[in-house]
């Protein structure tokens, strides 16, 4: 997808590209290399101006600090969830994308729940 994303020229396809490898990476408990696409996803879409694909990142990189949560029980990062996800529904808020804010504000509820609950490690 970055391949791709390199050979179109285009900055917006680089973060999106970003972004998605970031939530696969995630989902397959690779949490570092998630978390350093996320964050370059953050940087270029801060940088461009891209504002709703800056707020889906601080999505991913939010959906990324909860699983590492699951699976450590650092309640740190449970906090560093929640100023990225609570960012990325502001930016969806201001953009009037609203579909992506409701998808934000679904993974800040879940953040949200995870603070107020005891760990229970969900992934090895």
């Amino acid at each position: 997808a970055l391949r791709t994303a390199d050979d179109s020229g285009t900055v917006e396809g680089r973060i999106m590209a970003k972004v998605g490898l970031a939530r696969a990476l995630c989902g397959l408990c690779r949490h570092d290399e998630a978390a350093t696409h996320a964050d370059e996803a953050v940087e270029a879409a801060e940088t461009t101006g891209y504002r709703i694909h800056e707020a889906n990142a601080r999505a991913a990189t939010a959906e990324n600090l909860l699983e590492r949560y699951r699976c450590t029980g650092d309640v740190e990062l449970l906090h560093g969830a929640r100023a990225r996800v609570e960012h990325a529904v502001a930016l969806h808020r201001e953009m009037g994308c609203r579909i992506d804010e409701a998808r934000a504000l679904t993974l800040l509820g879940d953040v949200v729940e995870a603070l107020a609950t005891p760990h229970q490690a969900t992934r090895r």
